[in-house]
């Protein structure tokens, strides 16, 4: 233990800290001799100490400030981290909710009363999907997200808050997690947008629009991932929403289908090449049922494990059935992920092999169909949802008493038009 006793009374609390440090455990008395742990007296040498004050001081204070820093950094992380009253976001907007598509190198949007300007090396560009209204409850106007007076070019979104998705999964789920932020937007008159690094940018044809830069932003989760969750329909209007999860219920969205098949436009590379596919089949005016049997990893066992199960060959055969009885001449084109077991329980002179490999190329495909029959899974559940026409899916889906069946709800899941079958 080192001891600091007053010098004169007067001594510097800092000063005298900083010598007692320095110099281990020594006494400094009221005639300014040192004594050390000893004992013994040194004769007390104003210059160095006040050297040694004035030099280790200065280190003191330099690392006192780094550390100071380091604590409001943490501090500050976790506060970013953490809260759901501080993330930012900067959003691309769909053509038909902006007058210009110029990009600026700072825009600003200011969000419950706090102006955020957002520089040319953070730009995080995304994209707008859907058409918004922007008309808001009165209870909704208040502390909205409003356009800074310089822009003058997005007039369209004065008051008005902001909703987007996390892209999880595969492209069906995306398509499910985007159809629910567009159907929850329209629910709640808030604008709807995706990150420029979801993978639907590189799916569907969505154009550039203007960087945003917004704060207040809260999130609600799926609940269950096949089922509906109706706490979307009660979301406070003082701030904006993130929707985190699968989302996979037609509820979510179906009340705005037609905002839903427009948004989910292909890229004209995929149309094109799909075009020159049906140019090669040839099908001259016969129906076409898009056929998507979904094998690959559900037939695994540990998915079989969790519920997920494969649909059968008899399910097949009923299903061209039921289209070869009730449609005139109908030709069949199968995309799967098992071509090898389709050519074996899935064949017949108007049945043809069209898979490509690619997601968007099949996906498109099916979409191109007159009437749609699929197995299981969220990517031929697309197909046939954007295709329209008569839908045969695969009823015995999923397994009962599975873990699979305990987020799922049938009714939430499948359309109530679409036909069953086993």
């Amino acid at each position: 233990m080192f001891k600091v006793s007053r010098r004169d009374g007067q001594a510097n609390l800092l000063e005298l800290l900083v010598c007692s440090i320095t110099r281990g455990s020594t006494s400094i008395k009221s005639n300014g001799e040192y004594r050390d742990s000893s004992g013994q007296v040194e004769t007390a040498m104003p210059n160095r100490r006040q050297d040694q004050v004035g030099t280790n001081g200065f280190f003191i204070w330099t690392y006192g400030k780094f550390y100071m820093f380091c604590l409001i950094a943490v501090i500050c992380f976790f506060l970013l981290e953490y809260s759901d009253y501080t993330e930012t976001s900067s959003i691309r907007m769909l053509p038909k909710m902006i007058k210009k598509n110029e990009m600026k190198e700072v825009h600003k949007v200011e969000t419950k009363g706090v102006t955020k300007g957002l520089p040319p090396s953070r730009k995080t560009i995304v994209n707008i999907v859907g058409k918004h209204n922007t008309t808001k409850p009165a209870s909704a106007q208040q502390n909205s997200s409003r356009q800074s007076n310089s822009s003058q070019d997005l007039t369209d979104f004065k008051r008005t808050h902001f909703m987007t998705a996390n892209g999880q999964g595969r492209l069906g789920n995306q398509l499910f997690q985007v159809a629910c932020l567009i159907g929850t937007a329209f629910r709640h008159n808030y604008t709807p947008f995706i990150p420029r690094n979801h993978r639907l940018n590189r799916v569907l044809d969505l154009k550039q629009a203007k960087d945003i830069h917004m704060t207040n932003i809260a999130r609600i989760g799926e609940g269950k991932a096949m089922a509906y969750n109706s706490k979307v329909e009660t979301l406070s209007h003082d701030k904006n929403w993130t929707l985190n999860g699968y989302f996979q219920s037609w509820k979510y969205f179906h009340h705005c289908r037609h905002e839903i098949i427009s948004s989910f436009k292909f890229k004209q590379n995929t149309k094109r090449k799909v075009i020159e596919i049906l140019k090669t089949i040839n099908a001259k005016g016969r129906p076409l049922i898009g056929v998507h049997i979904r094998r690959g990893d559900m037939s695994s066992s540990s998915e079989m494990k969790r519920g997920y199960n494969v649909a059968t060959p008899e399910f097949i055969t009923k299903a061209f059935a039921y289209f070869r009885n009730n449609t005139n001449k109908p030709l069949f084109l199968v995309v799967s992920d098992d071509p090898r077991w389709c050519k074996t329980h899935a064949h017949g002179p108007d049945v043809i092999y069209a898979g490509t490999g690619s997601p968007e190329t099949d996906m498109v495909l099916l979409t191109y169909c007159n009437h749609t029959i699929i197995t299981s899974g969220s990517f031929g559940w697309w197909g046939a949802y954007i295709c329209g026409g008569k839908t045969v899916y695969f009823s015995n889906f999923p397994r009962n008493g599975s873990w699979l069946a305990t987020i799922y709800n049938h009714d939430d899941y499948y359309l109530p038009e679409w036909i069953g079958m086993q």
